[in-house]
């Protein structure tokens, strides 16, 4: 993220509650953040 500080991220993982540690990075991230959570139902599976 600070290498490329305007980069969109989205992150799927099953582990989401994990990223907490990266709060303060991702709140100074210029660029966009989406957390998908792989364990939540697909809704038009």
């Amino acid at each position: 993220m600070q290498q490329y500080p305007d980069l969109n991220i989205v992150v799927q993982s099953a582990h989401v509650k994990s990223l907490v540690r990266l709060k303060p990075a991702i709140a100074n991230h210029q660029g966009g953040f989406t957390i998908v959570d792989k364990n939540l139902p697909c809704a038009k599976c």
